[in-house]
């Protein structure tokens, strides 16, 4: 009799308690896979890693590690950018090739893992998959040049729209690539098809205009594409005090120079310090010396002057650097 008590009480037992496990392990599961998505979402590496500490305190299964593994090397990315800085400033280093070479084989090996992925029957999954491959292969092709990748990311785009041509995953991934291979037109075209999805006018602005100065062939494009991202630039509220980069303003002062049109880069200066708040100036001596050298070469010493002048008074210790700028000439 007894036994056959403890018989009911084990399985009644049994009936509240798996039920109840299951639970507890799907909820840390949903937990560790709403946290992975916070890291993804995440803009610095800092952030990214706090959100990868507390997933891996949860259980994760197979179909998120794939996940966890792609958010660790999509901080690469920063690492990537560093590298382009640093192979500009030093041309040919060996260091940095080595560097380089490692980054790309990071990236390959994280392309064949999510080839090789199982994937379910979910359209939505596989075109996140489609989006994080086109994304990558973006991004060796920006470290290393080499067209098999710019090729390897259009193949999956086409694979992509031709599974769900609607589909926001994979519109901007293939808007960046498309970019990146100077191919102006579809780059337009994937923006212009996030932005119907989003709505984001600043963003569209941002990368419509980074489109045209990157990827535009002619004069006119590159240059349409800075008074594009000079109107993002003011709709975003870069101009407010504490936000404001002067890096950037020469930046698109650069294009201006490229295409030899001095007239526009004094524009785009004078208009800068127009728009910045009262009694803000830029914290960059090279803004004034490039100012004074724009005035120089169409033709106005007296402003070149006045402009060096009021530099060497904002800042004391570059005198000697902006001396030089009334001495050089383009």
């Amino acid at each position: 009799r007894w036994s056959a008590i403890l018989r009911r009480i084990l399985a009644a037992g049994l009936v509240v308690t798996v039920p109840v496990i299951f639970f507890l392990y799907t909820f840390r599961t949903v937990r560790a896979g709403m946290i992975l998505m916070q890291g993804r979402l995440a803009t610095k590496t800092e952030e990214t890693i706090v959100y990868l500490n507390k997933a891996v305190q949860y259980p994760i299964p197979e179909t998120l590690r794939s996940e966890i593994k792609f958010l660790a090397l999509l901080r690469l990315k920063d690492i990537l950018e560093l590298l382009l800085s640093l192979d500009k400033l030093n041309p040919g280093n060996e260091s940095i090739k080595v560097l380089k070479g490692m980054l790309v084989k990071e990236l390959d090996t994280l392309i064949s893992n999510l080839q090789n992925t199982e994937y379910t029957s979910s359209i939505a999954e596989r075109l996140q998959v489609y989006g994080r491959l086109v994304e990558i292969q973006g991004w060796i092709y920006n470290l290393t040049a080499d067209q098999k990748y710019l090729e390897q990311g259009k193949a999956v785009i086409a694979q992509a729209l031709h599974l769900n041509p609607r589909h926001p995953f994979i519109f901007k991934p293939a808007a960046e690539l498309y970019m990146l291979g100077k191919e102006l037109k579809p780059a337009l075209d994937m923006y212009t098809k996030t932005f119907a999805v989003n709505g984001d006018m600043q963003e569209y602005l941002k990368f419509q205009g980074m489109a045209y100065i990157i990827a535009g062939k002619t004069k006119e494009e590159r240059e349409k594409g800075v008074e594009i991202y000079r109107r993002f630039l003011k709709l975003s509220g870069f101009y407010a005090s504490g936000r404001f980069d002067p890096g950037t303003i020469r930046l698109l002062a650069e294009i201006y120079e490229e295409d030899g049109n001095y007239k526009a880069i004094v524009q785009v200066l004078e208009e800068t310090l127009k728009l910045l708040p009262d009694g803000v100036v830029p914290n960059d001596y090279q803004f004034y010396g490039l100012l004074a050298r724009v005035y120089l070469k169409v033709g106005q010493r007296t402003k070149a002057k006045e402009n060096i002048t009021l530099a060497k008074q904002l800042f004391p210790k570059f005198v000697k650097e902006l001396d030089g700028f009334l001495r050089v000439e383009w």
